[in-house]
């Protein structure tokens, strides 16, 4: 009996972890898409009163915000910096992301082949 619940909650647990992490992809998908919509907009000069233009700027704005003035370089036109700097956060997102996504499959495998070994020979 006993050991039968404890799979059960060790089950549970690895669900658990496991559709935290693809939440976190999904997430990072999506950010990553919004930076590269915005990228787009600034190479090709879009008004930031069009409205979709408008909406993205102000969802990737906290994404991007550490990374102004990174560059230090601007173009007559002033269009080389912003595009840097989405370039550098879609960069840095994504690896950040990554990491903390391998951390926690690196927990998840390490508390589960202990564990399930430990059931099966009680």
């Amino acid at each position: 009996m006993q050991t039968s619940v404890n799979r059960f909650l060790l089950n549970e647990r690895l669900v658990s972890t496991s559709r935290k992490i693809e939440l976190a992809e999904r997430g990072l998908a999506i950010l990553e898409i919004l930076l590269a919509l915005e990228f787009l907009f600034q190479l090709f000069g879009t008004s930031y009163w069009n409205p979709i233009a408008a909406l993205d700027y102000i969802i990737t704005l906290p994404f991007i915000l550490p990374f102004y003035g990174l560059s230090g370089m601007q173009s007559e036109s002033g269009l080389l910096a912003p595009l840097l700097e989405t370039l550098a956060a879609m960069l840095v997102w994504a690896i950040a992301t990554w990491a903390v996504i391998g951390i926690a499959r690196a927990r998840q495998n390490r508390v589960t082949f202990p564990r399930l070994s430990n059931l099966e020979t009680s």
